[in-house]
């Protein structure tokens, strides 16, 4: 059976990523539900019926809070974490492109398109914080914990609470968005730019968007994590311009490659102007 987007079939692995998006995109508003500072979340003086048990637990689990680290500091961490995250990105993409060449008589996908290389892009698109957790893992406890951010406890319905623009997109729409149509693309994007690239590895266009993929995992942290809308309005801007430096250079290598990142311009566009709305609506909170 032919198929002219083979990517869809590896999905799957990124689903359960979509439940718990949807889930705390589409939280419900609870101002008459408030609790008081340093109460439990789920006991509320309301005379509703109990909430159930197992969405008590995911009000518990607190997703972050305040970060305690000045702007320069938490930045530079962010700024190593990154590179860091990246640099094992790269890692994975240039497996791929070894295996291919070791490996010349394994099939192929319509198009000429080479497994393995196809396999890592999906892997580093749809699994970039994996690839940071496992970096993480390789470091010593001290250097993770000079690494890491100072955090202290946060709202784990602040999101909810947050004063948005008319125009905000609908929670539904950001899974179906990340998952059937910018991280598909994504992949497809660095397939085409490994498989031109011929022998040699295309470290410049690779290493500016895994450099983007980080800056994303890393604007998550500060922007829903630490509950930091100016900062995470100041990450996401650098995130949009990494996004901006990957589609040019992806464009000098192949412009089918270029014209895949369109997507992602058009999606994380909006993801950036509804960052920095909230932030300018929410300035007085």
């Amino acid at each position: 059976m032919k198929l002219s987007y083979p990517f869809l079939f590896f999905v799957w692995p990124a689903l359960p990523t979509a439940v718990q998006a949807s889930h705390f995109f589409m939280q419900p508003r609870r101002s008459t539900m408030q609790t008081d500072r340093g109460a439990v979340p789920h006991q509320t003086t309301s005379s509703m019926n109990p909430i159930h048990p197992i969405y008590a637990k995911s009000l518990v689990s607190t997703r972050g809070g305040a970060c305690q680290d000045t702007d320069m500091t938490l930045f530079i961490k962010v700024g190593v974490a990154a590179v860091v995250e990246a640099a094992t990105m790269l890692g994975a993409l240039k497996l791929g492109k070894l295996l291919t060449g070791k490996f010349p008589s394994l099939p192929k996908l319509p198009g000429n398109q080479s497994i393995p290389e196809l396999v890592s892009a999906l892997a580093v698109t749809l699994g970039s914080s994996l690839f940071g957790s496992l970096a993480e893992g390789g470091l010593s406890v001290a250097t993770r914990q000079l690494l890491e951010p100072n955090m202290t406890p946060g709202d784990p319905i602040w999101y909810s609470n947050l004063k948005k623009p008319w125009w905000n997109p609908p929670g539904w729409l950001f899974p179906i968005m990340w998952l059937l149509i910018v991280k598909p693309t994504q992949a497809w994007g660095i397939a085409r730019v490994l498989k031109v690239s011929d022998e040699k590895f295309p470290w410049l266009p690779l290493g500016a968007f895994t450099g983007h993929l980080a800056l994303g995992d890393a604007w998550n942290k500060v922007f829903f994590g630490m509950q930091c809308t100016g900062r995470g309005a100041a990450l996401i801007s650098v995130f949009y311009g990494a996004l901006l430096a990957s589609m040019r250079l992806f464009f000098k290598v192949d412009s089918l490659a270029g014209k895949l990142l369109l997507p992602s311009f058009g999606w994380i566009s909006v993801a950036t102007s509804l960052n920095w709305s909230i932030f300018f609506l929410n300035k007085k909170k």
